[in-house]
């Protein structure tokens, strides 16, 4: 699975143990969401709601855990 906007690319990590764990990473290269600039911010809560609702649709798990992961600096992904 991979879908995009504009400024966001989802893929599912097809190697996790859990299904449901997608991958949310900005298409600019940058290490903190704070140093990404406003516009490319504003779609990620509506990008992020949709995923929660279709995780919640298809797999009905009792939680979704949203949250942002990366140790690396080459690493610009948030885990959902």
């Amino acid at each position: 699975m991979s879908q995009a906007s504009e400024h966001w690319l989802v893929n599912h990590r097809v190697d996790a143990v859990l299904p449901g764990y997608l991958m949310v990473g900005s298409k600019v290269g940058a290490n903190a969401l704070h140093d990404l600039s406003a516009d490319l911010l504003a779609p990620l809560g509506p990008i992020l709601a949709t995923i929660q609702q279709e995780i919640e649709r298809l797999l009905r798990p009792k939680r979704v855990y949203i949250g942002r992961n990366g140790i690396r600096r080459d690493i610009r992904s948030i885990s959902l």
